[in-house]
């Protein structure tokens, strides 16, 4: 009996904590109506960066498949050789939009998926950092 009722006590901690992330995030979903209408089909909610973030990791996941052979060498700023050093080069998460795609996902969704990916990982980063 007794630890059913630690149990329930941990879910009833977790509910409040749910409602009050929903309450938080509200004002971020008016921004994200777009984005979510078709997450296959919409890149990212707004602005020009989330296609140079997914080409990134097209790119990386095309590197990936070929062994990583001409990753740093990414074909923008042409006369510029190892042109992925001068961004983020999203090398880990390019791993997992490979594996994505290869499970028949789009670019878009794939990205999107990663994009929301990240904003958990952060959660729980920043949940472990709080209960030391």
């Amino acid at each position: 009996m007794l630890r059913l009722r630690s149990i329930l006590s941990r879910l009833l901690r977790w509910r409040w904590r749910l409602a009050l992330f929903i309450c938080a995030s509200l004002p971020l979903l008016s921004a994200f109506r777009r984005f979510l209408s078709d997450p296959s089909a919409v890149i990212g909610p707004t602005g020009l960066d989330p296609f140079f973030n997914l080409y990134i990791l097209e790119w990386g996941a095309r590197s990936w498949a070929h062994g990583l052979h001409g990753f740093w060498s990414a074909p923008f700023y042409f006369p510029t050789h190892l042109a992925t050093t001068l961004s983020d080069h999203l090398l880990i998460p390019s791993l997992l939009q490979l594996a994505l795609r290869t499970m028949g996902a789009s670019p878009a969704l794939s990205y999107n998926l990663l994009l929301l990916l990240g904003f958990l990982a952060t959660a729980f980063a920043c949940t472990a950092l709080l209960r030391r």
